[in-house]
C-alpha cells in the first residue's frame, strides 16, 4: 500500500467515526432520557469549578440534619421540646440546600459573565464560606445540646445560647439550666457504669 492510500484510509475512518457519533448523538437526543442526560453532563461540566463548593455544603446540610433529627427526638422523648418536626426538618434541609446551591450557582454565573472566567470564583467562595460558616454553627449548637460537656464547644456556649434556645424552643433564660442539668445527668449515668463495672 502507498503511503496516499494508508492516508485515504485513515482520512475515511475519522470521516467514519465523526459520522457515527453524529448520528448516535442525534439519536440520543431523539429520547427524552438522552436529552436530560445530555443536560446534566452540560451542567455538570459547567459546574465544575464549584462542585467541591456544592459538596462541602452538601456534607454540612446532611449533618446538620442528622443532628437536627437527634436533638429533635431526645427533646421530645425528654420533655424539654413541643414536639419533634422532623418532617418540617427534612423539608426545611432541603429547602436550605436548594437555595445554598441556587446562590452559590448564580454567583458563578455572574462571575464567570463578568470576569474573563478564568476560574478563581472569588464571590461564589465568598458565598460559600458564610454559607459554611451558618452550617457549622448550626452544627456546633446541635452538638452542644446533644454532649453538653464537650470541651471545645463550651467555650461557645455563651454564643450559642440563642441557637440552642431557638432548636428547643424555650427562652434563653433556661438554657444554661437545661445544659447543666444534661451534664448532671450525663455524670451520673457515667458514675453508674462505672460502679457496675466495678461490681
Amino acid at each position: 500500500m502507498t503511503r496516499q492510500k494508508i492516508g485515504e484510509n485513515m482520512i475515511n475512518n475519522i470521516v467514519g467515526v465523526w459520522n457515527n457519533i453524529a448520528t448516535q448523538s442525534i439519536a440520543l437526543l431523539n429520547t427524552s432520557g438522552g436529552i436530560w442526560a445530555t443536560m446534566i453532563v452540560f451542567l455538570g461540566s459547567f459546574f465544575a469549578p464549584i462542585g467541591f463548593m456544592i459538596y462541602i455544603i452538601l456534607g454540612l446540610t446532611v449533618i446538620d440534619l442528622a443532628l437536627g433529627f437527634t436533638v429533635s427526638l431526645n427533646g421530645k422523648r425528654e420533655g424539654e421540646s413541643k414536639e419533634g418536626f422532623l418532617s418540617n426538618k427534612a423539608k426545611n434541609s432541603l429547602l436550605k440546600l436548594f437555595f445554598y446551591v441556587l446562590f452559590i450557582s448564580l454567583f458563578y454565573i455572574i462571575e464567570t459573565a463578568v470576569i474573563d472566567g478564568d476560574g478563581t470564583c472569588f464571590s461564589s467562595k465568598l458565598i460559600f464560606a458564610i454559607m459554611a460558616g451558618v452550617e457549622m454553627w448550626s452544627i456546633a449548637a446541635n452538638a452542644l445540646i446533644i454532649y453538653p460537656n464537650f470541651p471545645f464547644l463550651k467555650l461557645f456556649k455563651k454564643f450559642l445560647s440563642s441557637e440552642i434556645s431557638k432548636k428547643l424552643e424555650i427562652d434563653k433564660e433556661s438554657v444554661e439550666d437545661i445544659l447543666n442539668h444534661k451534664i448532671d445527668v450525663i455524670k451520673e449515668n457515667t458514675n453508674e457504669i462505672l460502679d457496675n463495672q466495678k461490681q
